[in-house]
């Protein structure tokens, strides 16, 4: 298999995965108007903002991830096959750059876990709570997102480096 059908591979599964972070976002909507319309509790309505916010998150974060990697399929088409070799080394540093950003991305993601959970914690009044549950929501689905995402560009990457060495 030459590189352009692991890049493409790869695009796909960008997509597969903005279409996944969309649906998720989706099912987060659902529970927060549910949350909305049936809700009676102090907790109940304090959640309905923080957990719309980050459902409107992930639901643009998935359209665009759709519409990036879709055209990056057409862009990087004509890249391999203009100068195969120019690609892979383009993709090379691209890769890398990314790639270096998963463990801070890690340490971000656990910041905003103990933030999460101080505010959930002692955060004191309901919305204060509900934004801490939020951000552990957020940390959760980051996480899960990150680990397929990281095994993925990995995956990637260990294709480039046998086409450029």
């Amino acid at each position: 298999m030459d590189l352009l059908q692991h890049t493409i591979a790869w695009c796909k599964g960008e997509i597969f995965e903005g279409k996944m972070i969309f649906l998720a976002g989706a099912v987060l909507l659902l529970i927060s108007l549910a949350f909305w319309k049936f809700g009676t509790t102090p907790y109940a309505k304090a959640i309905v903002a923080p957990l719309g916010v980050l459902a409107a998150l992930m639901l643009l974060v998935g359209i665009i991830m759709n519409g990036s990697n879709t055209a990056r399929i057409l862009e990087f088409t004509e890249t391999a096959t203009a100068d195969p070799m120019a690609h892979a080394q383009a993709e090379l540093e691209r890769t890398e750059e990314f790639i270096a950003w998963y463990p801070r991305t890690r340490w971000i993601l656990f910041g905003v876990a103990v933030a999460g959970m101080v505010l959930a914690m002692f955060g004191g009044s309901p919305l204060g709570r509900s934004i801490g549950l939020v951000l552990m929501l957020f940390v959760l689905l980051g996480f899960t997102i990150d680990h397929f995402s990281e095994e993925r560009a990995m995956i990637y990457h260990e294709r480039i480096m046998e086409v450029v060495e």
